[in-house]
């Protein structure tokens, strides 16, 4: 419907231009400042649909990208187009009828394209009428919906239907008080008029004090606000002071009648806060920060951390003694922390905390999984702090703590693809290998024993990590680890080193890498045609197999077809894909899409 819209809008602008009469605007602004002011304050309403955007985020797929993008984009395009309508419309008729006229565009296409350009306006004009309708009343739905979830209203609003997920109570209350509305614009015509220029006052006094908060917020800058998308440096703080200032100045030149009803409705408010809402509502005020800003660094800079998802009982126990057999192997830094996290996904469609009403035997199951690793973390002596978190993308989940715990690792159960078809890890683990700024280890595990670890000692910028990792691992049953190099046998005529010294070279060069000394590590190089035989069937005799990944771009790419797709398919020890940490400098392209994105 809006490329509808939007298509009639653009053929009427190109066609009325050639209509446009000199003369008419002359002077450009008749009324001056002033009345373009006031004016502003009664059209202000048609602009209330962009807010309409940020107060579906719950509704909307990558809210962190689309949201921005989406609001950024439609608010300039719209005032551009809203401008040409004016001067194109001023143009053909002058302003004081237009000034007169219930259909003022509709007489300006009736002078440029006829009886069928005033039908496709009024028609698009409906279709728009509808639309925002539609939107407006499934945003407020929403706002009261969030409300009665907040405790700012009567928790029976924050009800979903036990079927369909949806806050059925809100919208039915929304569309109870859109009657009243229609029905009393339907009796008293005046009050059309000034319902939209109190609509428009309530949301410049909504929009001055989102600016208030921007301030407030990223002044105060509180430990668990970490905004996806901020305004950039360059424009802070000069945009939200100069959208309080203007605001303010759009609200002195409306009529007193609609300032005195607006003030009202804010007075009202105001007493709805101190009589309902005090007592029930959060209480977090930031002000007081913001007038004296003091953020704090991060926490513990120095500690070794492990993130350890977990969400399997019967293989939670051998994660956490890998990462602790990890963490305890950085004892050059603070006392190192493991941090097992459980994700409690849930739809999208529904309030995080709702949904929880209809999942109580999994949250229930969550407890009793982290009591359990707090259980296993205690008999391996290490130090564990456990995060129950509930969300929409398990994934971001993840990404998200990593970031705020600083982690050096994640240790994170995987599954071997059954075909090539299949990502390497899932869609999911995927993402996390190619987001996580910190070093990443997967680990399939086929047996609770760890025993021998091998590492591939092969080529790779991942490879010195692996090597690390498998001795780390070592560690758990008192063994020392191997690592394994596969040469190709040497020409007759190549003048190169034989094969068995070209590769201890290449382990004795990854191991120095790792930091390992030469007693840390066993040897062993064979040389054989074919490479990836030879490896499958040397792994074989190992208990856990650590192999490094390949490249960070194209992840689902990394593995197909190559000697480590088929080692973490068919060998039958465990296996560990290994990631180290990325340092390389963003491009531009990359760092617009990272602040944009999840």
């Amino acid at each position: 419907m809006i490329g509808a819209e939007t298509v009639v809008i653009l053929i009427f602008l190109a066609v009325s231009f050639f209509f446009i009469e000199p003369a008419n605007l002359d002077p450009f602004a008749p009324t001056g400042p002033s009345g373009i002011i006031a004016t502003t304050g009664l059209v202000f309403v048609t602009f209330l649909g962009f807010e309409i955007i940020a107060t579906v985020a719950e509704e909307v797929k990558n809210p962190a990208r689309n949201i921005p993008l989406t609001m950024i984009l439609s608010v300039v395009s719209v005032t551009i187009l809203y401008m040409v309508v004016m001067v194109v419309s001023t143009g053909v008729v002058p302003f004081d009828a237009l000034g007169d006229s219930l259909v003022p565009v509709s007489d300006v296409a009736e002078i440029s394209m006829g009886t069928p350009g005033v039908i496709a306006i009024v028609s698009a004009a409906v279709i728009a009428a509808i639309s925002s309708s539609n939107s407006s009343i499934l945003a407020a739905a929403r706002v009261v919906f969030a409300m009665g979830r907040d405790n700012l209203m009567s928790d029976w609003l924050n009800q979903t239907h036990s079927r369909f997920y949806t806050p059925h109570r809100a919208v039915m209350a929304t569309g109870a008080i859109t009657a009243l509305l229609v029905l009393a614009g339907l009796y008293v015509e005046a009050i059309i008029e000034i319902l939209a220029e109190v609509a428009s006052f309530s949301f410049l006094v909504s929009y001055a004090l989102v600016h208030v908060a921007v301030v407030v917020i990223r002044r105060a800058d509180p430990e668990n606000y970490e905004p996806s998308f901020e305004i950039p440096g360059p424009l802070y703080p000069a945009v939200p002071v100069l959208g309080i200032l203007l605001s303010l100045v759009v609200i002195t030149q409306m009529e007193m009648v609609v300032i005195g009803i607006g003030l009202g409705i804010v007075v009202l408010g105001a007493l709805w806060y101190l009589l309902y809402v005090r007592n029930r509502g959060v209480e977090d005020s930031l002000m007081g920060e913001a007038i004296v800003a003091d953020p704090g660094g991060p926490a513990d800079p120095d500690t070794y951390r492990v993130v350890v998802p977990i969400a399997n009982p019967e293989t939670q126990k051998g994660l956490l003694k890998l990462a602790a057999a990890s963490a305890q192997s950085h004892t050059e830094a603070e006392t190192p922390e493991i941090v097992a996290v459980n994700v409690l996904q849930v739809p999208s469609q529904t309030s995080l905390q709702q949904k929880l009403q209809f999942e109580e035997e999994r949250v229930e199951t969550q407890r009793k999984l982290l009591e359990s690793a707090r259980e296993a973390a205690a008999e391996m002596n290490v130090s564990l702090r456990t995060r129950a978190i509930v969300g929409r993308s398990a994934e971001q989940v993840i990404l998200d703590v990593i970031e705020d715990e600083h982690a050096d690792q994640i240790l994170i159960g995987s599954h071997r693809p059954e075909s090539r078809r299949q990502h390497v890890f899932g869609s999911k683990l995927d993402s996390v290998l190619k987001n996580a700024p910190c070093e990443v280890t997967m680990v399939d595990l086929a047996s609770e024993k760890i025993g021998t670890p091998v590492a591939l000692a092969g080529p790779g910028p991942h490879t010195p990590v692996a090597a690390r990792r498998a001795f780390e691992f070592a560690t758990v049953d008192g063994t020392t680890p191997t690592l394994l190099n596969v040469q190709q046998p040497a020409d007759e005529w190549d003048e190169e080193p034989e094969p068995i010294e070209r590769g201890e070279t290449m382990i004795e060069e990854i191991a120095e890498e790792a930091g390992l000394e030469p007693d840390d590590y066993e040897t062993e190089v064979i040389v054989d045609d074919d490479i990836e035989s030879a490896i499958l069937g040397a792994v074989d005799k190992y208990n856990t197999v650590c192999i490094g990944v390949s490249e960070k771009r194209s992840v689902s790419r990394i593995m197909f077809g190559s000697i480590a797709e088929r080692v973490g398919r068919e060998a039958r020890s465990n296996v560990a894909m290994i990631r180290g940490r990325y340092d390389t400098r963003r491009t531009v392209r990359e760092a617009i899409s990272s602040r944009l994105s999840d």
